[in-house]
């Protein structure tokens, strides 16, 4: 398993959220149409889920990326 990793790696690409104050960042993959939203409570919201493994530590590495596993 490759711990670097990135959503980009895996066919996401970050959104621009000009409507939303729920999300700190969101990024969809448009050939799965999967959208994952990282809220601002640190909540996970994933659209149409099919997780892998390698999806998993790409969202553990975003959520490090955000400081959320430094607390």
């Amino acid at each position: 398993m490759n711990k670097d990793i990135t959503l980009e790696d895996l066919g996401y690409e970050e959104r621009e959220e000009t409507t939303s104050t729920c999300c700190i960042k969101s990024y969809i993959n448009y050939n799965t149409m999967q959208i994952i939203y990282f809220d601002y409570d640190k909540q996970i919201d994933i659209d149409k889920c099919i997780m892998t493994i390698d999806l998993l530590q790409a969202i553990y590495n975003k959520c490090k990326d955000l400081g959320w596993l430094d607390e």
